[in-house]
This record gives C-alpha cells, sequence and structure tokens, in this order.
C-alpha cells in the first residue's frame, strides 16, 4: 500500500486533490431495507436483474443510490445517478465516523468511494480515481482486520485492486501495477474466485509491460494452468494470445 501511494504522491500534489473530510452530524438511523438487502444480493449474481428491480424501487434512499450505481456499472451503463452516489458517499462517511465501531457503516463508505472512482474514471478523471481507489482501501484494510478480511470483503478488496492496477497499467507506470495486481492476487486466493487466472495474466502483462520478460512468461503460465483446471476458456485464450509473441521474440518458436 506504501509503495502504491508512493507512485501517486506527486500526480496527487499536481492535480490539488487533497483530502478536506466533510463531517457532517446524521442521526444514527441505518435501517436498511431487507428489500434493498435482497435486491444487494442477487446484485452480487445478476446484475441485470438487480438494475431492474432498483430502477422500480421507492422511495429512493442513498442505499438504493449505491446500489444502482453499482448495478449500472455491473451492466456496462455509464454512471447516470452521480449526484445522488456523491450524496450517498458524504452521508455513510459521516455515519461511519461517528460510530467508527460499525462493520457495516465502514463498508458501505468504502464501497460508496470505489463507486466514485468508477465515475472518476469513466469522465477520464485518472488521479481521482486513484485518489479514491486508495481511499477504499485505506478505509477497508485501516478499520477490519487481517482474519475478517474475507469472503465478500476480500473480493470487493480484490476488485479495488484491480481497477487501481488497471489504472495504473494503462496511464502511470507497470512496476506500481504489478504491485496493485499482486494485491489483488492475495485476497482473491483467500477465495474461490474464478477471475485469479486473469489476475495473473495481468501481473505477467505488466512484467512484459516493464521488459521482466521471465517474471512475465512466470505468470502467463501460472495464469494458463489456473485457467485450465477452472475451464475458463477466456482466459485461457488471452493469456495464450498475450504469452505467444512473448515467446517467439525471446526465440523460442516451437513454443510460441
Amino acid at each position: 500500500m506504501k509503495m502504491l501511494l508512493s507512485y501517486l504522491v506527486v500526480l496527487v500534489f499536481l492535480a490539488g486533490c487533497g483530502r478536506q473530510a466533510k463531517i457532517v452530524e446524521q442521526p444514527f438511523q441505518l435501517d436498511l431495507s431487507p428489500e434493498l438487502q435482497s435486491i444487494d444480493s442477487l446484485l452480487q449474481q445478476r446484475p441485470d436483474s438487480a438494475l431492474m428491480r432498483l430502477i422500480e424501487f421507492q422511495p429512493a434512499d442513498h442505499y438504493r443510490s449505491l446500489l444502482l450505481s453499482e448495478a449500472l456499472y455491473k451492466t456496462d451503463n455509464t454512471q447516470q445517478n452521480r449526484d445522488d452516489l456523491l450524496a450517498a458517499m458524504c452521508y455513510f462517511d459521516s455515519l461511519a465516523a461517528q460510530h467508527p465501531d460499525n462493520d457495516d457503516l465502514t463498508l458501505l463508505s468504502a464501497r460508496s468511494h470505489y463507486m466514485n472512482g468508477v465515475g472518476y474514471y469513466e469522465n477520464d478523471s485518472i488521479v481521482d480515481a486513484c485518489r479514491e481507489y486508495l481511499h477504499t482501501l485505506e478505509i477497508m484494510e485501516g478499520h477490519f482486520n487481517e482474519e475478517d478480511l474475507v469472503g465478500y470483503k476480500a473480493k470487493f478488496l480484490g476488485l479495488t485492486y484491480t481497477r487501481l492496477g488497471s489504472t495504473l497499467f494503462y496511464h502511470i507506470t507497470a512496476q506500481a501495477s504489478i504491485d496493485s495486481y499482486k494485491k489483488a492476487a492475495y485476497y482473491f486466493s483467500k477465495i474461490y474466485y474464478s477471475g485469479l487466472a486473469n489476475t495473473y495474466r495481468c501481473i505477467g502483462n505488466s512484467y512484459k509491460l516493464d521488459n521482466n520478460n521471465d517474471s512475465a512468461l512466470v505468470y502467463f503460465r501460472k495464469a494458463l494452468v489456473l485457467a485450465r483446471k477452472q475451464n475458463i476458456i477466456s482466459a485461457q485464450f488471452w493469456t495464450l494470445t498475450q504469452a505467444a509473441p512473448l515467446y517467439y521474440d525471446l526465440g523460442y518458436r516451437d513454443s510460441a
């Protein structure tokens, strides 16, 4: 985490995006709708169905706004409720600050910052997106003990590190991307996650960008072994597609 911050501190300074806490006293009335909780569970498996239910759900509240932003993202739609999401983020931040021992509030605060990062990225605000992903990680890793970061929480951290790694890969440095993707792999390895093979592939591709071909091939092989074991055709395809030119360039024509 500290290494990732070092790659971003200059960009954050130049962008003038130092974080100012906006804590507003909120009455503690976190009574999450059972229907929204049901939609939240559905969102993790069938985002299309969750989106339809969220559109129809009334009345609107901050929890719904957060879930709607996630559903739009997971169904490849742009973040159309940005103002509502920002209001939800401030609300959950304020409650989490007033009740620092409440795990549910902490998680809702972290999820809202993650989605704010997604919104920034969609609008090409790369530094702001990185800042929000990093703040998401700070919230989660600063609040929860390591043994508590399992299940959904481990997957959420893995996805956050993945988003950060992808942003760093395309816009900053390969080494920072490698660090972030390795943290994603660490959290994904704590659960059964079908995307772990693709994470290994991303690490390999980042090493390839960094001209560290030996390490790239190590992770391409790890990706391929796991993808074959889990019978994930897309991960096999992309790993082979990216590894083959590297083998060719290194003179391993038969392997290529």
